[in-house]
């Protein structure tokens, strides 16, 4: 019975270390963005190879290997971007939860103008992650 428990305390452990780990290792998302951006630039240039080796010549295996490449890259782009959105709804998403962890924990006794001056904080933070989901990528 006691082997029972200390392996399942074991097993607990690995697990948390391992979830520790994984969240530890996420990017940051100014690296989503710049995986995002590259992915972009690899994605223009294989459009532009497929478009310059696409003639009246081409054989059916070279244009289904330019349509591989462009899907190939299309892929990439469409996982980056998606990593890019998932940081930006993050980020609204946590913005929201400050802003309503802000009202809910308004002292009753405040002035309306008080209170209002106290979630200044949170509705920047909403306004900046909003901003966020609105902007396109900044690629330099």
């Amino acid at each position: 019975m006691a082997t029972t428990f200390s392996r399942s305390v074991s097993l607990l452990a690995c697990g948390a270390l391992a979830l520790t780990l994984a969240a530890c290792s996420s990017p940051a998302p100014e690296e989503n963005e710049s995986a995002a951006c590259d992915a972009y630039t690899a994605f223009v240039t294989t459009v532009d190879d497929a478009r310059a080796s696409l003639s009246a010549s081409s054989t059916i295996e070279e244009i289904n290997v330019a349509r591989d490449d462009v899907r190939g890259s299309y892929e990439k782009l469409q996982e980056a971007l998606v990593e890019v959105n998932k940081d930006r709804d993050s980020a609204l998403e946590s913005a929201w939860a400050d802003f309503d962890k802000a009202v809910t924990n308004i002292d009753p006794n405040m002035t309306i103008p008080d209170a209002v001056a106290s979630l200044q904080e949170e509705v920047a933070g909403i306004e900046t992650a909003k901003q966020g989901l609105d902007k396109s990528l900044a690629c330099s």
